[in-house]
């Protein structure tokens, strides 16, 4: 396993991160031990949550929590200090039922990012993660419209609002949680570089914490994280680490889903939920990634993997599993150096498909 140090922090975590949005949905709680126990064996210190999970959604009104909770009881197995835990605080949303669930328990009702709100949700996932400390504290969507997400390339006017809050009011949130040692560091999620620019500013101004991570939607289909994100979190300007999710497109890269379109797996099981990583125009541009795998003997998802390990932005890629064995795929793409004549296919494809995943809102009913 790789390691690396997420921004200007003292985090230390290993370059894939386990996650977990998917436990208490598609796996069990007996799996899910054994998928954290294999991927703790092979090297894996680092594991990501939020107090929303699991997904999708839609589905998860009594479970709500379920993840951090089954996080927390494996977490009492192995020495603290050796893991590095990070969850997430749930932006605007119309998921009533969460404000019910934290510390101290709200009445129902929309959830924003006001200050009593961050504090009180940080306060409910460390109860269900049953810890003294979150190691990193993350924001899950911006409290303002940010264009540009989830299949949705364009920035759209019309849907601009007034934020649940402002940058000042998150950040001194934030800053308050680490001054009284309930969280080492935070980060955000979803965001631009607007967004970061602006909590450069008023976390320099304010003398506060300032975020040293951005989770975003990053993959062989969608590298819009290039070239503007990418410079403003390179180390000689904000020094912010991407933490990538969807690097696999929900499994699509794996190729499964060419071979057979209702094999096991997340597309099958919820086809409206992310359809944009296995939409008719992703998959062109899937079977000539998975090509060019199979042609230096290598599978499409250590392709996608070793890709991203060679980006020096990368701070490390949450990966899903549902089964114990993925782990070591995952896991392989590590020791994976891609050469140069590689890297130019790989660039030639995306020229030709260029954001496939990030045009998919136009061709929705």
């Amino acid at each position: 396993m790789q390691y690396n140090t997420l921004g200007y922090s003292d985090l230390k975590v290993s370059r894939l991160c386990m996650g977990t949005m998917n436990f208490s949905t598609q796996v069990d709680k007996s799996t899910t031990f054994e998928i954290l126990d294999h991927a703790f064996d092979f090297g894996y210190d680092f594991f990501d949550t939020a107090e929303m999970y699991p997904v999708p959604t839609t589905r998860n009104k009594d479970i709500q929590g379920k993840p951090e909770e089954w996080l927390g009881e494996w977490l009492k197995t192995k020495p603290r200090e050796k893991v590095v835990v990070a969850t997430k605080v749930t932006g605007p949303s119309g998921m009533t039922y969460i404000p019910t669930r934290r510390v101290p328990p709200a009445p129902e009702g929309n959830t924003s990012l006001r200050y009593k709100e961050i504090i009180s949700a940080a306060e409910g996932c460390l109860r269900r993660l049953n810890t003294d400390y979150i190691d990193l504290f993350q924001v899950h969507w911006p409290a303002r419209y940010v264009g540009g997400l989830f299949g949705d390339m364009r920035y759209r006017p019309e849907n601009e609002r007034e934020p649940s809050a402002d940058f000042s009011e998150v950040a001194a949130a934030m800053n308050d949680l680490i001054g009284c040692g309930k969280v080492r560091h935070w980060g955000v999620s979803n965001e631009n570089a607007f967004g970061l620019a602006r909590y450069d500013e008023v976390c320099r101004s304010n003398e506060l914490f300032s975020p040293v991570s951005i989770q975003n939607d990053f993959s062989l289909m969608n590298r819009t994280f290039e070239p503007e994100l990418a410079e403003a979190c390179s180390p000689r300007n904000l020094d912010i680490s991407l933490l990538v999710y969807g690097g696999l497109a929900g499994g699509a890269l794996s190729g499964k889903y060419l071979k057979d379109k209702y094999a096991p797996g997340r597309h099958t099981e919820y086809p409206n939920f992310q359809p944009r990583y296995n939409h008719p125009l992703a998959q062109p541009a899937i079977a000539r990634y998975i090509d060019l795998a199979e042609s230096i003997g290598i599978t499409g998802t250590e392709l996608a993997l070793s890709w991203m390990l060679t980006l020096p932005y990368v701070g490390s890629i949450i990966t899903g599993a549902s089964h114990p064995s993925q782990i070591r795929e995952h896991s392989n793409a590590a020791y994976i150096k891609l050469d140069g004549e590689t890297i130019d296919a790989i660039d030639a494809i995306q020229a030709d498909h260029q954001n496939p995943c990030n045009w998919t809102m136009e061709y929705r009913p």
